[in-house]
Parts: C-alpha cells; sequence; structure tokens
C-alpha cells in the first residue's frame, strides 16, 4: 500500500496540465496525481485542502492516467469532480472546531468564487455553487441545478 505524501515538486503531468490550463509553477495551487499531492510552491496546505485533494486522490486511484485525460479533457467532468472536490474540503471546515457561523459561510463563498474562476475552466456561476454544494447530498438536486447552469456564461468571479 502507497501512503500519500505531499511532496514539493511538479506534478508528473505537469506538460499536460500546462498545455490544458493556464497555470504558473509559482501560483499556490495544488495538484494530486495519485497517490500524492504535489505542492510546488511548498505553501503549508491547511487540513481542508488535504480533504479537497483527497477526494481526487481517492477517485484517481483506479486509473490516474485516465482521470486526468478526461479532466483535462471534459469540462463536465471536472466539473462534478470539483465540485465533489470542494464539497469535501466545506465539510472539514465546517467540522473543524471552533468554526463559527460567520466563518462557514465566508469559506462557501470564498470555494464558490474559486470554483467557477478561471483557475478551473468550470462554467457554473459562483451563486450556484454555493447554492449547491450545500445540498450535494440530493441527486436530483443536483443534476437539475447542473441542468440548468449549462447556458450559463463564465462566471466573472463575482458572488451574485
Amino acid at each position: 500500500m502507497t501512503t500519500m505524501e505531499i511532496l514539493r515538486e511538479l506534478p508528473p503531468n505537469w506538460k499536460q496540465i500546462t498545455e490544458t490550463f493556464d497555470v504558473d509553477p509559482a501560483t499556490r495551487v495544488l495538484y494530486a496525481y495519485f497517490p500524492h499531492i504535489y505542492n510546488p510552491t511548498g505553501f503549508r496546505v491547511p487540513p481542508a485542502l488535504v480533504a479537497h485533494e483527497r477526494v481526487h486522490l481517492d477517485r484517481q486511484r483506479k486509473d490516474v492516467v485516465q482521470w486526468w485525460q478526461s479532466y483535462c479533457d471534459n469540462m463536465r467532468f471536472r466539473l462534478m469532480e470539483e465540485l465533489l472536490a470542494h464539497r469535501a474540503e466545506y465539510v472539514a471546515v465546517c467540522n473543524h472546531p471552533g468554526t463559527n457561523r460567520a466563518q462557514k459561510r465566508a469559506y462557501l463563498v470564498a470555494i464558490s468564487k474559486r470554483l467557477g474562476s478561471q483557475l478551473y475552466g468550470c462554467k457554473i456561476r459562483a451563486k450556484t455553487v454555493k447554492a449547491l454544494l450545500p445540498a450535494m447530498d440530493d441527486p436530483a438536486v443536483m443534476q437539475k441545478v447542473l441542468d440548468m447552469e449549462e447556458s450559463v456564461p463564465f462566471n466573472d468571479g463575482s458572488v451574485t
């Protein structure tokens, strides 16, 4: 069994990532490539982000190469993967002892903006992410919201 480690280096598929996304190795971004989390800039990784990346690692376990191919080529796949991971991140923050309601709300707004930003290239409004993350336990609600999103233009980063 391989143990997950956080490595301070670029992921093995860095070329594939840069061909798909406009990323800079100096940007504080984590990359999951089974079985490790890659942290090129070496910033301190909070537990909530580890929870986020663990979702990706668990889903990559069967075939990391195919997972990344789908992630890079298919925006709908990428959106679903990020919704799952952002949900785990949000739950980790909510379950952290001492996190109050205002902090939970602020974190939900922040991750909603992040998921709707150009970082992921997902065409979803931050407002929709904010409504969706707490309701993801209901697949019917999730599908209905995502179906409505298909015709919405790219998010500009604002929460509406």
